[in-house]
């Protein structure tokens, strides 16, 4: 058995992490996430009424439809996990 043995752990939404190498030079794929909202005709920030995080676009539609009246806006903001910044 080698000493570095070089191990790979990958999720669903592709995360790949190299356990030999420093934290620094470690290849991380940010993971995507869709806020889902609701907004009123003008679309204001202070309109807008949180419906759920999504990890597709297509799940967070589908739930939209499901969920909500016809006449309702819709908004999808897509973000990065663990990254801090206004919405």
């Amino acid at each position: 058995m080698r000493k570095n043995k070089r191990l790979h752990l990958k999720d669903g939404e592709g995360f790949v992490l190299c356990w030999d190498k420093p934290l620094s030079m470690r290849k991380v794929k940010p993971i995507k996430i869709f806020s889902l909202f609701e907004v009123d005709n003008w679309s204001t920030t202070s309109s807008r009424i949180f419906l759920g995080n999504f990890s597709s676009r297509e799940r967070a539609l589908d739930a939209f439809k499901k969920n909500s009246h016809k006449k309702a806006n819709l908004l999808i903001i897509e973000t990065e996990l663990n990254k801090f910044e206004e919405l």
